[in-house]
């Protein structure tokens, strides 16, 4: 039984729920092999529960930090999981605990997830010294990575080096099997853009657009930059509700 299903198929909060029962099994029981806790930090903020993302991401950054540890084991997705979860909480250190993910040995192929996430994150809270961080990592990522592969593609979109009609052309290349998910990162950070320039309407649109790339491809809610998207949806339309 493939029980990262339940995520494809927005079902939250029943992964949260075996998962929180039958996690310690994941080893030896291939049923819940989907039961790691990566997979668990990207159900939580899918369930709204904010709360126990950032105590679980903490939890986690804290015990790969240990100096029991042999190895370094840290990940990014704890800091991005923890990040937004305390955005979602309003808490002021969101923008720091994600600074301090650029750091964590496993991360994407080309380490600029998490400056790309940083940069929306400053655009929302409008932090202009966040963005100026956010773009440094960016383009210190691509100095040191002369790569014109489609992994560099939103930096250089993100910095400016690319028009967003460059960008989506960039990733058309890109392997069918992966397509959507990076077309899902390309939508979201063009929407950032839109956003940062005042155009609420298009910014809406291009989230729309992200929406129905779901009913082609469930799987693209394994991306960040998707849920980041219901996020962004569902507060414009809590916009929209309040001025009725």
């Amino acid at each position: 039984m493939c029980l990262f299903k339940l995520i494809a198929a927005k079902r939250f909060s029943e992964f949260c729920e075996i998962y929180e029962k039958n996690a310690q099994f994941s080893a030896a029981n291939p049923e819940f092999a989907d039961l790691i806790p990566g997979n668990y930090v990207k159900a939580l903020p899918g369930c709204k529960n904010y709360k126990k993302a950032m105590d679980f991401s903490l939890e986690q950054i804290l015990k790969n930090q240990s100096p029991k540890k042999k190895y370094d084991r840290s990940s990014s997705s704890f800091y991005i999981a923890c990040s937004i979860a305390k955005m979602q909480l309003h808490h002021d250190d969101a923008l720091k605990i994600l600074y301090d993910g650029r750091k964590a040995k496993y991360q994407d192929i080309s380490r600029t997830e998490v400056p790309c996430i940083m940069y929306y994150e400053a655009v929302m809270l409008n932090d202009e010294i966040a963005k100026k961080q956010s773009l440094e990592l960016l383009k210190k990522s691509l100095k040191n990575n002369r790569d014109s592969s489609y992994e560099f593609s939103l930096a250089q979109f993100i910095i400016g080096k690319y028009t967003e009609e460059e960008l989506m052309q960039k990733i058309s290349t890109i392997p069918p099997t992966l397509l959507e998910r990076y077309q899902v990162k390309a939508l979201f950070y063009a929407a950032v853009k839109e956003y940062e320039k005042g155009n609420i309407e298009r910014y809406k649109d291009l989230l729309c657009r992200i929406e129905s790339l779901y009913c082609k491809q469930p799987f693209i809610v394994i991306e960040w930059e998707y849920l980041l998207s219901v996020i962004c949806r569902e507060n414009e339309e809590g916009k929209e509700d309040k001025s009725k």
